[in-house]
């Protein structure tokens, strides 16, 4: 379970000399107050991991947004980074006062070194980078052919702490993240020591649903429980009914020799969808089990047998 405590208590946590990192993009999805606080706090000669060194300057006013708190600071030696033209004082004290380290690497190529961490893999293979300097990379380990084709083996990237921002935290530790803010926190939470998550907003633990998305995999028990706890549980028959629609839209692409977009077919997905949820909770309204799913599902599929039965003069 994952313990709660005040900014303060957690910005001790963070020892001289640790490697921290920090997930964002451009101060988007930083855990601002944290690192308002760790910036106040001395700690110094850190290696930074993040996807950059934010920027002067933020929405609100800010004199430095996010991160870029901790490089004015010089509480940065050594920062590992996607790109850093944000921030002029990364190029000042790397390039003239001699004080911070840099390495750059390619963006999708550092996500998937993190993940690779968090993966328990020995590192990732990219054509990323072949023939440029990012073969003289400290983290490259090396280039390899694989059928004729030249690769980077860039190393797992890996922290002593990751400081990531949620917009709502569950008691039990769940995470959820408002749009892009999920950006690096994601990856980052999965390859630290010790994960150091600021919330927005700490709510309860919970469900308001539980959808089933394979062939019946809960049991009439498990599902007696849903019920009973008031969740709004949606059978697989329902969700295998997408599965039928999907090849029923390319069997008619095929025989009309139309070509959807994706666009154009996940919209009429959405549409069926949206359909059959309707039916089955209409049907389980009309006879008297509201909020049913399962029952709604049944109801409604054995109505749509019966009816086409008697269309076909068959009862």
């Amino acid at each position: 379970m994952p313990k709660f405590v005040s900014i303060e208590e957690a910005v001790k946590l963070i020892p001289d000399g640790a490697t921290v990192m920090f997930g964002g993009f451009m101060g988007c999805g930083n855990a601002h107050k944290f690192i308002d606080a760790l910036s106040k706090s001395g700690v110094k000669d850190l290696t930074m991991i993040a996807n950059d060194a934010s920027m002067p300057g933020g929405p609100m006013g800010e004199d430095y947004y996010g991160v870029a708190k901790l490089v004015h600071n010089h509480q940065i030696k050594k920062i590992i980074a996607t790109h850093v033209g944000l921030n002029p004082e990364v190029a000042t004290q790397n390039m003239v006062d001699g004080t911070l380290e840099v390495v750059l690497v390619p963006q999708g190529s550092l996500a998937e070194m993190i993940r690779a961490d968090g993966a328990g893999l020995g590192g990732v293979l990219t054509p990323t980078g072949v023939g440029t300097i990012v073969e003289e990379n400290p983290l490259c380990l090396g280039k390899q052919t694989i059928n004729g084709r030249d690769y980077l083996l860039m190393a797992p990237v890996h922290a002593d702490f990751a400081v990531i921002g949620g917009t709502k935290i569950d008691k039990a530790g769940n995470i959820w993240y408002k749009g892009d803010t999920s950006n690096f926190n994601i990856v980052m939470a999965t390859a630290a020591d010790t994960v150091i998550a600021e919330a927005e907003e700490i709510v309860k633990g919970g469900a308001m649903a539980v959808a089933e998305g394979a062939n019946m995999p809960s049991t009439p028990e498990a599902i007696a429980i849903f019920q009973k706890a008031g969740l709004l549980f949606a059978p697989a028959k329902a969700a295998n009914a997408g599965g039928v629609a999907v090849s029923a839209l390319e069997m008619s692409q095929n025989s009309m020799r139309y070509s959807w977009t994706f666009e154009e077919v996940d919209a009429k997905l959405q549409g069926i969808m949206v359909n059959i949820f309707h039916n089955i909770n209409n049907a389980a309204k009309e006879y008297g089990m509201e909020g049913n799913l399962v029952a709604g599902a049944n109801l409604a599929g054995f109505k749509k047998v019966s009816e086409a039965m008697i269309a076909q003069g068959v009862v």
